[in-house]
C-alpha cells in the first residue's frame, strides 16, 4: 500500500539530515505562492451518508497541479569514548514540482507529465555551510548542485493508477544523459546506465508519491481505518542495523468543506520498536537504549477528484547507542542522538 511507503520512507531519513534547501526567490518574504489549503481558514464539517462512497484519483485532461515540497530537519548528538564530541546539524530543502495531466487511459490510469521548476538546498553542520538555489545562475554551475540542476526543466512521464500507485515511468533518457555526461566514457557502460536509470526513477517516484495518496478499492467513511504491521531491518547509526517492529495506522478522521471544496482528512501514525536491544556482531557488541521513533502525518485530499491538497509529516527520533569492543574491554563509544524533521507538501493556487 502506497500510504505505507510514505511512512516507511522515514527509515531513510531518521539518521541524517538530508542536504536540503530554501531561500529561492519564490520563497522570499512577500512572494511565497499561496497554497490551496489555508490552515487559518475555518472549516465546515461535512457528513457523507453514501454507503458505497469511494475516493479515487481521477483528474481531468489538461489539469495542472503545482506543488511545493518543503522540509526542515534538526539533529544533535553527544558522544563519549574514542571519538568524543558534540554535533548539531540543520537542513532545509524546497522543491517546486509541476504536474500536467496528459491523458486518461482506458483502464482509468492517469498519464502525468512531471517537471521540477526550482530547487534550493541549505545545510549547516558544525562549521560547514551550504546554501544553493536554482534561482541563482552561479549556483547552477556549482558541482555540489549538479545532481539537482540535472532534474530541472525535464519533462518526465509517469503513469499512475486511479488508486495512486505508479505503474510506469518514461522519458528519463535525456535526464540520464545529462547526469552521465560528467563521467568518463569508461563508466558509461550498459550496466552503469541501467543502475543510474533505476536510481533516477526511484528518486522521482519518491517525489510523486509525496504528491499522491493511495486509495483502497473499498468504500471509505468517517473513521475508516487501515493498518499494517511488519518487521524490517533498520539502520540506526553508520553500519549499525537493528530489527524493528513497525506498526502503521491510518484513519479517515472525517470530511470538511473549505473554499467550496469537500476534503477528506486522513491521519497516519507510524511507530518503530526494536525487536532486541543488544546485538553482538563479531568483536563488537552494540546496545540500543531509550529508543523512540515515530512519524505522524496529516493529509487532506479533494474528495471529488482524489487530488492531494496538503500533507504534513513530523518525524521524531531519539536513542542512546553503546558500542563496546569485546577484544578491548573499556574501549566503549556512547552516543546520544536526537532528530526531528517536518515536511510539508502543498498544492499551490
Amino acid at each position: 500500500m502506497q500510504f505505507l511507503s510514505r511512512s516507511i520512507s522515514f527509515l531513510s531519513t531518521i539518521l541524517l539530515c538530508s542536504v536540503l534547501l530554501s531561500c529561492s526567490k519564490e520563497n522570499a518574504p512577500g512572494s511565497k505562492p499561496p497554497a490551496v489549503f489555508d490552515t487559518s481558514e475555518s472549516a465546515k464539517t461535512v457528513t457523507i451518508t453514501e454507503k458505497e462512497h469511494r475516493i479515487y484519483f481521477h483528474p481531468k485532461v489538461g489539469d495542472i497541479f503545482r506543488y511545493r515540497i518543503w522540509q526542515r530537519s534538526n539533529s544533535s548528538a553527544i558522544s563519549t569514548g574514542p571519538v568524543p564530541g558534540n554535533e548539531t546539524a540543520m537542513s532545509e530543502d524546497s522543491y517546486y514540482l509541476n504536474q500536467t495531466i496528459r491523458a486518461i487511459r482506458a483502464d482509468s490510469s492517469v498519464d502525468i507529465s512531471i517537471r521540477f521548476d526550482s530547487i534550493s538546498i541549505r545545510l549547516e553542520k558544525d562549521t560547514m555551510k551550504v546554501n544553493l538555489s536554482s534561482n541563482r545562475p552561479e549556483n547552477m554551475k556549482d558541482p555540489r548542485f549538479a545532481s539537482y540542476a540535472a532534474l530541472l526543466g525535464v519533462d518526465i512521464g509517469v503513469i499512475v493508477t486511479r488508486f495512486g500507485d505508479i505503474k510506469e515511468m518514461y522519458g528519463t533518457t535525456d535526464l540520464i544523459s545529462k547526469i552521465m555526461q560528467r563521467y568518463p566514457d569508461s563508466l558509461r557502460t550498459p550496466d552503469n546506465l541501467n543502475i543510474m536509470k533505476q536510481q533516477i526513477e526511484g528518486t522521482i517516484a519518491e517525489y510523486v508519491h509525496e504528491t499522491m495518496m493511495h486509495y483502497p478499492d473499498h468504500p471509505l467513511a468517517k473513521d475508516s481505518t487501515q493498518t499494517a504491521n511488519m518487521e524490517q531491518n533498520v539502520p540506526v547509526w553508520v553500519n549499525v542495523i537493528y530489527p524493528m517492529q513497525i506498526d502503521i495506522r491510518q484513519v479517515l478522521t472525517g470530511f470538511e468543506e473549505r473554499g467550496g471544496k469537500t476534503l477528506a482528512d486522513f491521519m497516519t501514525t507510524t511507530t518503530y520498536r526494536p525487536k532486541q536491544s543488544v546485538i553482538e556482531n563479531g568483536p563488537i557488541k552494540s546496545t540500543l537504549n531509550s529508543y523512540s521513533a515515530s512519524t505522524k502525518e496529516e493529509i487532506r485530499v479533494e474528495d471529488a477528484t482524489g487530488t492531494l491538497i496538503y500533507r504534513k509529516e513530523i518525524d521524531d527520533q531519539s536513542f542512546t547507542l553503546i558500542l563496546e569492543s569485546k577484544e578491548e574491554p573499556g574501549n566503549t563509544l556512547k552516543t546520544d542522538r536526537k532528530s526531528k524533521s517536518t515536511r510539508t507538501i502543498e498544492l499551490l493556487r
